[in-house]
């Protein structure tokens, strides 16, 4: 019986850490406006805060702003990877790894919240 049962958790406790490597790309984003900052700020599957300005295009993961010069022969290590563009009044991010969007166009200085599957609210 005992047996039986250090089984059963065995398989229970596999299930989980399973489910867990499943879902490491699950994020949740805010976007918002500072003059003419844009600030990104993690509320899931992340743990960062960070502001530079609307112009400048950069690509962002679960650790925060890549430095895509440094890091092309790096291995990446990122569950979710996503690139931020702004032309004229929009705000472009476009999907490299681990999200289920290609691409989402937003309007420039509205406040969004995002995912790993798309817009979540505005």
């Amino acid at each position: 019986m005992k047996k039986v049962l250090l089984t059963a958790l065995l398989f229970m406790f596999m299930g989980t850490v399973f489910a867990q490597e499943q879902n490491n790309n699950n994020f949740k984003i805010k976007i918002k406006w500072v003059k003419n900052h844009v600030v990104f700020v993690c509320d899931n599957g992340c743990g960062y805060q960070m502001a530079f300005n609307a112009k400048r295009t950069v690509v962002l993961d679960q650790f925060g702003m890549v430095n895509v010069q440094k890091n092309l022969v790096q291995e990446d290590t990122s569950d979710y990877q996503f690139s931020y563009t702004k032309k004229g009044d929009k705000i472009i991010l476009k999907g490299i790894k681990g999200v289920s969007w290609s691409e989402l166009k937003l309007d420039y200085k509205k406040e969004y919240t995002f995912d790993n599957n798309g817009l979540v609210g505005s």
